[in-house]
């Protein structure tokens, strides 16, 4: 059973001068690991439990950065969805009540978890509303970091910001990849026949979607607010080399240069998905040949994240400078951790309901809001936030950091 472990939660200790930042929050979500916070409800993911200050340092153990205080999150194995929804609320409860008095997150979680009628869940199309708007990502989310606000534009159709912020993405995955040596070299990304499915129901690629025109579309449309010169681009200034097409295809599944820049492979380049911090490699086509059983290995990765053992034939894996496993190839949706909104999208906590299936998946909204022009009432394409989502995102802002 889960409850309040009570005193001092262990001697490790994030470091946080501000702990409602976004970079505080990434250091909270780092410590989620899957060998000791494993299949919770997507309502007690990491990305919820972090938001409101807790870390975890053992299985099922949260403690609060803040003030120590700590809780375990267990469910039994038998338990009925009714009976695991009422225990998701539950634990939601004590996400907020289980700080301690002077703890900043106690306040802050209470504003947002106590009263499930007004914030209702975690989100997932909800109801929920800020200043008369309703909200795909939850508001409390969206100030922590900016791949949430990336979501939220998408799923209210602002698709230009979508394209600006995607494109900046890719940017800078370009200069990953200049930095690691790849630049020029082949790098291949292979399309998820769901990808394909979505894109041409959707009427886009004419009849055949390829990873290849998939990434010629999302270049064109980003690059159309790209200043150019030749194959450079001029970016504040500065010159940079216009990156590789697949660099956008990457971007807009959540893809980014790894936080960790000293991070490497002889394979390929490593990508970090910014928003659950999952790690891959994009192999160069040359390394293709050196990868056997790959739909064993994707078997693989889904037998341990659901639990199963895996197969006993060995998995040829890629080991970075700096430690890290990665036993295959960058599945563009599959790669991202189980809990990551661009694979599960957000839900809404309901009696006898505890998950959500893909059906508004972030790299859905993201993808069709990239390949969608953007037309105004007036006939002019929409270049920036509307004031009045603009006023909402600094007023959730505020209310977040008033906790302080």
């Amino acid at each position: 059973r889960g409850g309040i472990a009570h005193g001092d939660g262990g001697d490790s200790c994030i470091a946080e001068s501000d702990p409602f930042s976004p970079e505080s929050y990434a250091s909270r979500v780092a410590t989620y690991r899957p060998s000791t916070y494993f299949a919770k409800p997507s309502a007690l993911s990491p990305l919820v439990c972090a938001r409101f200050g807790w870390i975890n340092q053992g299985r099922d153990l949260l403690v609060c950065s803040h003030c120590r205080a700590a809780v375990c999150v267990s469910f039994h194995p038998t338990l009925t969805a009714k009976s695991v929804s009422r225990l998701v609320r539950h634990y939601r409860n004590m996400l907020a009540s289980s700080h301690k008095e002077f703890c900043p997150f106690r306040s802050d979680a209470e504003r947002w978890l106590k009263d499930e009628k007004r914030v209702n869940g975690i989100g997932r199309r909800s109801t929920e509303t800020v200043g008369g708007s309703d909200f795909w990502v939850p508001p409390y989310l969206i100030p922590a970091s900016s791949e949430f606000t990336l979501l939220e534009n998408a799923a209210q159709g602002r698709r230009q910001s979508v394209r600006n912020f995607v494109g900046e993405a890719a940017l800078s995955l370009g200069r990953h990849v200049e930095s690691a040596g790849m630049s020029g070299k082949a790098l291949v990304v292979s399309l998820p026949d769901e990808v394909k499915y979505v894109v041409a129901k959707e009427g886009f690629g004419g009849g055949q979607v390829t990873a290849e025109a998939l990434s010629n579309q999302f270049f064109s449309a980003m690059g159309n607010n790209w200043p150019m010169e030749g194959d450079c681009l001029l970016m504040e200034g500065e010159v940079i080399k216009k990156p590789d097409q697949i660099c956008s295809l990457l971007a807009a599944f959540g893809w980014r240069p790894p936080r960790d820049k000293v991070v490497r492979s002889d394979r390929g380049i490593v990508v970090e998905c910014a928003t659950c911090q999952a790690c891959a490699v994009v192999l160069q086509k040359e390394n293709m040949a050196e990868v056997s059983g790959g739909d064993e290995a994707s078997k693989t990765v889904a037998q341990e994240t659901s639990g199963q053992e895996p197969p006993k034939k060995r998995q040829r894996v890629t080991k970075t400078s700096s430690g890290i496993i990665l036993k295959r190839d960058i599945d563009l949706i599959k790669s991202h951790r189980p809990f990551c909104p661009y694979v599960s999208g957000f839900e809404t906590i309901e009696e006898g309901t505890t998950d959500a299936d893909d059906k508004d998946a972030g790299w859905k909204i993201v993808v069709l809001a990239l390949l969608q022009k953007e037309i105004t009432e007036n006939g002019s394409s929409d270049k920036r936030l509307p004031s009045k989502s603009e006023q909402i995102f600094r007023s959730v802002r505020q209310m977040l950091q008033s906790a302080v």
